[in-house]
């Protein structure tokens, strides 16, 4: 089976372009002390400069030129007028599964299904499953239906004053929510907890080759997927709903904080380098940039405990090469006053957990998305 690892090469990693970089201001000086000439020794020497700048400057974090990029691709998201929420092309649809309807999700970079993990109990409770996404990675080698990333995450959300009114509209809120993202109606809600696996447009083709091809194949490979990991979690004793189109689109904009606003009316969005806005919530999202060594796939299930109000911990793995690489988000939702603290209580517990974050400046809007059950898509 595939070992399971942080993903290598993010933002902010010494690799090629810096070695380009290097080389490039090496070669200028060389042909620039060759020619001998004072102009030419200026022009090398301005080259070089110029190269080291863009390839070893730095940002946030970042390479500046991965910043820079970064702010163009977000000047376009903006000129492009008010997005589609919760992501452009995204839909939700049923399929007809032998009598049962599975919830297909589609965006532009392929198609995700999603699973609710946990009983009443289980996700209402302190008591959450014990899953780990490491244990379900023999779906991406097995079968001839095999996911391109699989996907857990965990939404918490703080459940009202204790002992709730069961008329009150609080304790309603989350029965609805409830209904929508798991199937049941018993509330108030502290966690919500999901499994998804996606399928790229890619892999689709080869998934879908065996099963009849085009769409119609895609879905039924989506529906064996579902199947598998429905067999997976119930050997490990652990209750799940597969969601149905209601249940998956319920689950997407949740996740997305957007379960408070009407769905299909237009939302007052805004993106900023530093943070996305819709509604009344603000959305601040870290990728996990290093883990402590050696790394334990259990230390996923410690983040989605910490008491940082509305959180989302999303976990993606995905294949690469012989092994799996893991990516993970941790994004917190709050109202514009409580923000700050939120983001200090997630900076606290990290550092003690010895895990180290890296806000994603540019990308806070395409993270909400990424980071709800979907798979990871479209970041």
């Amino acid at each position: 089976m595939r070992r399971l690892r942080p993903a290598p090469g993010g933002p902010g990693e010494f690799g090629t372009a810096q070695l380009v970089a290097i080389e490039v201001s090496a070669v200028a000086v060389g042909a620039a002390v060759f020619a001998g000439g004072p102009v030419a020794i200026g022009v090398g020497a301005a080259v070089a400069a110029g190269a080291l700048a863009t390839g070893l400057s730095r940002s946030g974090g970042r390479w500046a030129y991965q910043a820079l990029g970064l702010r163009a691709a977000m000047r376009r998201r903006r000129n492009a007028g008010p997005a589609a929420l919760p992501a452009p092309a995204f839909q939700v649809y049923g399929y007809d599964d032998r009598g049962a309807e599975l919830g297909i999700g589609q965006d532009r970079d392929g198609w995700f299904i999603a699973i609710a993990v946990g009983g009443a109990d289980e996700v209402l409770g302190t008591r959450r499953p014990a899953l780990r996404l490491d244990r379900l990675l023999r779906m991406l080698d097995e079968g001839t239906a095999k996911p391109s990333a699989l996907q857990l995450v965990s939404l918490r959300t703080p459940a009202p004053a204790a002992g709730p009114a069961p008329n009150s509209p609080a304790a309603s809120s989350y029965r609805e929510l409830l209904a929508l993202t798991t199937g049941r109606q018993t509330g108030p809600a502290a966690h919500l907890t999901w499994v998804a696996a996606r399928l790229d447009a890619a892999d689709a083709i080869e998934a879908a080759a065996d099963r009849g091809g085009g769409v119609d194949g895609v879905h039924r490979a989506l529906a064996a997927m579902a199947g598998r990991l429905g067999k997976a979690l119930n050997t490990a004793g652990i209750t799940y709903q597969i969601l149905d189109s209601a249940a998956l689109s319920g689950a997407v904009r949740a996740a997305c904080g957007l379960d408070g606003l009407p769905a299909g009316a237009p939302i007052a969005a805004r993106e900023r380098w530093q943070g996305w806005q819709a509604g009344n919530r603000q959305h601040v999202a870290f990728e996990v940039e290093q883990w402590p060594v050696p790394f334990d796939p259990a230390a996923v299930q410690s983040l989605m405990s910490i008491p940082a109000g509305q959180l989302v911990v999303s976990a993606v793995a995905a294949r690469r090469g012989v092994e799996v690489g893991l990516r993970t988000v941790v994004r917190v939702m709050a109202p514009p006053d409580r923000l700050a603290a939120a983001i200090g209580t997630v900076r606290e517990y990290t550092k003690t957990l010895g895990i180290k974050l890296r806000p994603m400046h540019g990308q806070h809007q395409l993270a909400v998305y990424a980071s709800a059950p979907t798979g990871g898509g479209t970041l």
